[in-house]
C-alpha cells in the first residue's frame, strides 16, 4: 500500500498516494512536503508554486463510486488541488497544522468542477466540461474554447489525435484533428436498455468500461482496431 503500490500495482493507501505524488513533484523540481491528521488517520501534500504553498490531496481526488465503493474508471476530481488551508477545512479536512498555505489564489478556479483528466495536445490542454470537449492555451490564464458540443463524460486518450468519451449510453471516438466524433459502441450491443454506461479507461491497448445494471457494476474490456473502432 506504499508508493511502490501506486506505480506497480495501481493500489495504495493515502500514504502511498502522497509519497508517490512527492516523487513526481521532485522529478519536475516542484518543492513538496507532507501534511497529516492523526484524527483523520490521513496524509496528503503541500506543493510550492512560485512563492506560495498549496494543499493537494490526490487520494481524495481519486473518486470512488458512492453506490458500491469501487474505483471509478477515468474520473479525476480536482476539488482538493491547489487549496489554501482554509479551503481544505471546507472540504472536511481537519486536525492538521499548517501556517504557510494561506494563498486563496486557486481556491475557486474552474478545475474544481472538472472531473476529467487534462491532456496536452499540440501546445494546448484538452479536457471534458459539462458543455463538451474544451481546450485552453494555459491552465492558469485565459478562457476555454469548446471545440465539440456534447453532453458527455469520461474523456480518455486513445492516441495523439483520438479520444474516447461517453455520451447517450454509448462510447464515442473523437478526432482532435478533424473535430468530429462518432459512436463506436452502444450498451445495447451487449446489455439491456436499462443499464447505464458510466465509466471508461484506456490502458494496455484495451478500453475498459463499466455498466451499472440491476444494482451492481459489470466490468468488461474491448480491444480497439488500429483506427480506434471496435
Amino acid at each position: 500500500m506504499t508508493e511502490v503500490g501506486v506505480f506497480l500495482k495501481h493500489k495504495a493507501n493515502c500514504e502511498g498516494y502522497s509519497r508517490a505524488y512527492a516523487i513526481l513533484m521532485q522529478k519536475v523540481g516542484i518543492p513538496v512536503k507532507f501534511v497529516s491528521s492523526n484524527k483523520m488517520v490521513h496524509m496528503w501534500n503541500e506543493i510550492k508554486i512560485g512563492q506560495k504553498w498549496y494543499h493537494v490531496d490526490v487520494t481524495w481526488d481519486d473518486p470512488m463510486d458512492a453506490r458500491d465503493k469501487t474505483d471509478q474508471y477515468g474520473r479525476v476530481s480536482h476539488q482538493n488541488f491547489l487549496c489554501s488551508a482554509a479551503k481544505m477545512r471546507k472540504t472536511k479536512h481537519y486536525d492538521f497544522s499548517t501556517a504557510d498555505a494561506t494563498s486563496t489564489k486557486y481556491d475557486n478556479r474552474y478545475w474544481k468542477n472538472i472531473n476529467s483528466s487534462f491532456y496536452y495536445n499540440n501546445g494546448k490542454w484538452l479536457y471534458m466540461t459539462k458543455n463538451g470537449i474544451a481546450e485552453r492555451q494555459s491552465l492558469d490564464k485565459g478562457s476555454a474554447t469548446v471545440l465539440y458540443n456534447v453532453s458527455g463524460d469520461n474523456l480518455v486518450q486513445y492516441d495523439a489525435d483520438r479520444y474516447y468519451f461517453i455520451a447517450f449510453n454509448s462510447i464515442y471516438l473523437y478526432s482532435y484533428k478533424t473535430n468530429e466524433a462518432k459512436a463506436v459502441w452502444k450498451t445495447t450491443d451487449l446489455y439491456s436498455s436499462n443499464c447505464t454506461l458510466d465509466q471508461i479507461k484506456f490502458e494496455n491497448n484495451k478500453l475498459y468500461y463499466r455498466v451499472y445494471e440491476n444494482g451492481k457494476h459489470v466490468s468488461n474490456k474491448i480491444t480497439p482496431k488500429d483506427d480506434g473502432t471496435f
